[in-house]
């Protein structure tokens, strides 16, 4: 047998090995940690009756698989042909603002496009609901979703598609959706997403000294006030259709980590059905052939990000639940809350054929339709990108595109098949954009990141096991 497929990983008050093959985190002794580092540097080493049963119970074993190939390959016709989940239309590249740090701004972008007055002309939507509700026809609840640019300068549109997608999906129960930054939230439009339970994702970045730093209209003009206008018309109005909206926030790491979050403070902001965040430097990797620099993280920053998690992370292994105003931090509680039944379910050893864990099927969860009728697997992938395409309006699925797409991983196939974060893996095809086709070498250079953030999923997990809630 050869070395045992796993990951040791060592926390204040024990050691562990991570399992590749079980999908599962063990507690060992220090002796036995010491004894399987060796075993992983070469050495000839003796094994301790530890290791030894570990080994009769199933762990420890030096299994790979084989071959790369993703489990639902041989089940993409079925799946594309009627299990689709949502139908994302880019109803225009326009936008109203002019932030900061938006992937389409007008700078040098090899990546992506930039700002255009390119908008979907509705004989193209139809085209796509038209596939979309043949291809869904066995999802409980498809959603349409309307993505820009800003969705709203395409508001009679909007209408004119929603009104369509009830015809096709007749007898379906739909979900319609929307992101929008909330500068045209007027309340006719206010009304009409009520009345036709239209739910939306809002981008506020923070209280206005924040906010308006980065999220200007294009005469350079702050946003807040008049979204917090357009908002507070929805909360009276609606308020229960309020606790159905959703908020993005943006994080400017150069900017007062807790300024930024004592917009949670206000009532207007609170009540909402989830709260999502992301960081600049996160949106600024789509921008690495950009002139544009990185942000500035500073010490401030970190020190009270670090802090506010630690508060939340002390409640919530305390009591189970975390009852603070930070919604950042109560995402990274939520992270905790999915390790055991999502991140670490216990398999019985790695298949013959098998995938890193992350590649989605390209188009099922979300079809990204751009203006022009392309498809593409999602909206965070680029529009220049040649290789991204995986069909059309007209023609459907280009199947070999989104079979290479699903079985991305073979590009890299060696070093995946040894690497121990093969199921905790992020990557997707994203991550293998070379433009007009797709490339191993920027594949790779995701890799410490991915293994990073993999160990950190283990961390996370020993932490909330080693508090003893519930795992």
């Amino acid at each position: 047998m050869g070395k045992p497929f796993i990951k040791l990983v060592q926390s204040p008050h024990a050691y562990y090995f991570f399992d590749v093959n079980q999908n599962q985190v063990v507690r060992i002794p220090e002796q036995t940690y010491h004894i399987l580092e060796e075993m992983l540097s070469g050495k000839d080493t003796k094994e301790d009756e530890n290791i030894r049963r570990l080994k009769r119970i199933g762990f420890l074993s030096d299994r790979k698989v084989c071959e790369i190939r993703h489990p639902d390959t041989d089940m993409l016709q079925d799946i594309l042909g009627t299990k689709l989940n949502s139908l994302v239309l880019q109803i225009t590249q326009s936008c109203n603002l002019r932030c900061r740090y938006c992937i389409y701004s007008e700078h040098s972008n090899q990546l992506q496009r930039s700002h255009s007055m390119k908008r979907m002309d509705l004989e193209t939507a139809k085209k796509a609901v038209d596939f979309f509700a043949v291809h869904s026809c066995e999802t409980q609840l498809p959603t349409v979703a309307f993505y820009g640019g800003e969705p709203l300068l395409e508001f009679e549109n909007i209408k004119r598609i929603i009104t369509y997608a009830k015809e096709k999906l007749c007898g379906q129960k739909i979900r319609f959706t929307f992101t929008t930054n909330g500068v045209l939230l007027t309340p006719e439009i206010a009304d009409y997403a009520y009345e036709n339970e239209i739910y939306f994702m809002l981008s506020l970045d923070g209280p206005a000294s924040v906010h308006d730093k980065n999220r200007k209209d294009a005469g350079g003009n702050g946003t807040y006030e008049v979204i917090q206008k357009n908002m507070s018309y929805i909360k009276e109005r609606y308020p229960e259709y309020y606790k159905k909206l959703a908020m993005n926030t943006v994080l400017d790491t150069g900017q007062d980590y807790e300024k930024i979050v004592s917009m949670y403070q206000n009532p207007l902001w609170s009540g909402m059905s989830g709260y999502y965040s992301s960081y600049i430097e996160e949106m600024e990797e789509m921008k690495e052939m950009d002139e544009v620099k990185h942000p500035v993280i500073t010490d401030d920053f970190r020190k009270q990000e670090a802090y506010h998690r630690f508060l939340a992370y002390a409640e919530y292994l305390k009591t189970g639940a975390y009852t603070g105003k930070d919604a950042v931090a109560a995402q990274d509680v939520r992270e905790l809350g999915k390790l055991k039944d999502e991140t670490f379910e216990k398999h019985q050893g790695l298949p013959e054929r098998g995938a890193p864990s992350g590649p989605c099927v390209p188009g099922q969860l979300k079809l990204f339709v751009n203006a022009d009728g392309d498809f593409y697997p999602c909206e965070r992938v680029s529009e220049l990108s040649e290789c991204m395409k995986i069909g059309n309006v007209v023609d459907g699925f280009d199947a070999s595109a989104v079979e290479q797409m699903l079985n991305i991983a073979t590009l890299t196939e060696d070093n995946c098949r040894t690497c121990w974060a093969f199921r905790l893996c992020g990557l997707c095809v994203r991550q293998a954009d070379g433009g007009t086709y797709l490339s191993k070498e920027a594949r790779l250079a995701g890799c410490k990141k991915a293994r990073i953030r993999a160990e950190q999923k283990i961390r996370d997990y020993i932490m909330v096991k080693e508090c003893g809630r519930g795992l």
